[in-house]
């Protein structure tokens, strides 16, 4: 190769080397403009981080604020939610006890309509028993009264025969009285006469005479006074019989 050769060749190197640096200068220069605008970027990134880390921290802030809010609120919710379920709970509750208490009424009702009606004809059945009873009783006590009646005109008739018998009884006594009375005088008058007579037949009689005519006259007597003895007790026993049967004089007659 020639020099003249080689100084073309080195004029073409330095000029394609002069392009290439100025190529390269130029490519530099708008690397370090970029570079330099990427810095900025990168610092305006930094500043926007910084920014934007605050601003994070604030928002963080606030949601952890939010989150105690939202939590509260939550927890608010739960008792409302709580209350509501307890509410609703309640008016259900409510409604059922209302319910029951409104059959509780009709049943009630019902069973007042049954029992005033059951009364009704309680009263009804009593009433029909009472006037049953009372008819009854009014009839038992007229067969009573009529037997009471039968009763005692049975007691006044026998009371009736008993005082015809009694005065009957009474006449006879009267009549044996009187009998014994003059069978005793003519006894006595008897015995009187025959004392005489013994006494005139003879002065001074003998004791067997007088002891026998006393004993006479005495056994006479006391038989005289058994018949009249005797006679009082049948009268006596007759009265006793009808003051027994005869009713007392306060009994009511029942009609």
């Amino acid at each position: 190769m020639t020099s003249e050769t080689l100084r073309r060749n080195r004029q073409v190197d330095l000029d394609q080397l002069t392009k290439d640096f100025t190529k390269w200068q130029g490519k530099h220069q708008d690397l370090v403009l970029q570079n330099s605008n990427l810095n900025q970027e990168l610092k305006d990134l930094l500043d926007q981080r910084e920014q934007d880390r605050i601003a994070t921290k604030a928002t963080e802030d606030e949601l952890k604020q939010l989150r105690g809010i939202i939590g509260s609120l939550q927890d608010t919710l739960a008792q409302r939610c709580d209350l509501e379920d307890e509410n609703k709970s309640l008016k259900e509750k409510v409604d059922r006890m209302e319910e029951k208490v409104k059959t509780l009424k009709e049943e009630g009702q019902t069973a007042l309509v049954e029992v005033e009606a059951r009364l009704e004809q309680v009263h009804s059945e009593d009433k029909m028993q009472m006037q049953e009873a009372h008819h009854k009783q009014v009839k038992q006590m007229e067969e009573q009264a009529r037997a009471l009646q039968q009763a005692v005109r049975d007691k006044s008739a026998e009371i009736k025969q008993l005082q015809q018998q009694l005065a009957e009884a009474e006449k006879h006594r009267q009549t044996d009285i009187v009998k014994l009375r003059l069978e005793y005088d003519a006894k006595l008058l008897k015995l009187q006469s025959a004392r005489s007579s013994l006494q005139r037949s003879s002065d001074k009689p003998s004791s067997a005479s007088s002891l026998i005519f006393r004993e006479k006259m005495l056994n006479a007597q006391a038989a005289s006074e058994r018949e009249v003895l005797s006679l009082r007790q049948t009268v006596g026993e007759l009265k006793r019989k009808l003051d027994n049967r005869q009713p007392p004089p306060n009994a009511k007659r029942k009609h």
